[in-house]
């Protein structure tokens, strides 16, 4: 067998390698990096990926690019996860908002500037809830603070229920038509209008020139968008189809398409 041959071989057995940002969060007075392990659960089971977990740190977008682009560099994905805190509205022009509310720099930094550099260089992306609205950010978008009820549909969801059953469906959606969204759906024999679960506070308020919005919900919320110049896979959703991927045609087929964009990436590393 010659070395060629054995280098090829070797590659098919390795998984793709997905970044994932974390949390940076603050428990019993202690700082810690976080990532609910639900994500990376789902990861591995229907995407067919390992994860690297990213330490959110610093303050400045532009900084973060030059730090991560070695790393990301080496990786075949990066998938931008759901959080409770909210995006800093100095990251997409908007007024201060409350004080109060729960933030996280380091976050908003790391990611926006992962998913750029995600879409430079040709890797795979895929964001949900907080990770939608931070592809949004980095692409020139905006957000709403506040979309909790719009229309009689109440998007923070359920809350005196089992904590699984908050990521039931809750509400339609519609992909756009000749959309990727829609394309993935039909390619996977799923109608494109669907029900998804809905925990958020945050939505997109514009896409801005960056972005394509690829799915709505019946009250005219955005609730799926692609970056529009990606030569790859670049799509974030505001839904957690992390949950119930079993019971869900479009959650599985979303982490599959994923996947084989990953895959596809890693055949072609030189890594």
């Amino acid at each position: 067998m010659d070395v060629l041959t054995t280098q090829a071989m070797s590659r098919t057995a390795v998984r793709p390698l997905v970044g994932v940002p974390c949390c940076s969060r603050e428990m019993a007075g202690v700082p810690f990096q976080t990532v609910l392990e639900k994500y990376l659960s789902a990861l591995a089971e229907h995407a067919g990926c390992d994860a690297l977990l990213i330490p959110s740190t610093g303050d400045a977008v532009a900084e973060a690019q030059d730090r991560l682009r070695p790393m990301l560099a080496r990786l075949d994905g990066i998938l931008l996860t759901g959080a409770r805190s909210m995006v800093l509205p100095a990251f997409y022009g908007g007024p201060p908002g409350d004080p109060a509310t729960l933030r996280d720099v380091g976050r908003d930094v790391t990611a926006i500037a992962a998913a750029r550099v995600a879409v430079e260089t040709g890797i795979p992306l895929l964001g949900i809830c907080r990770g939608l609205q931070e592809i949004c950010c980095a692409f020139g978008g905006t957000l709403d603070v506040d979309v909790s009820s719009r229309g009689g549909i109440n998007h923070r969801g359920l809350r005196d229920v089992a904590y699984a059953d908050r990521y039931r469906p809750a509400h339609w959606v519609r992909c756009v038509a000749g959309g990727h969204l829609e394309a993935m759906a039909r390619s996977a024999g799923i109608d494109s209008y669907y029900k998804v679960n809905s925990l958020h506070a945050e939505g997109i308020r514009s896409v801005g020139p960056g972005l394509r919005a690829e799915a709505f919900c019946d009250d005219g919320l955005i609730e799926a968008a692609s970056v529009r110049d990606a030569v790859t896979f670049a799509i974030g959703v505001q839904w957690h189809p992390e949950w119930h991927v079993e019971s869900s045609p479009i959650n599985r087929a979303l982490f599959a398409a994923f996947g084989r964009a990953c895959a596809a990436g890693a055949a072609r590393s030189d890594r």
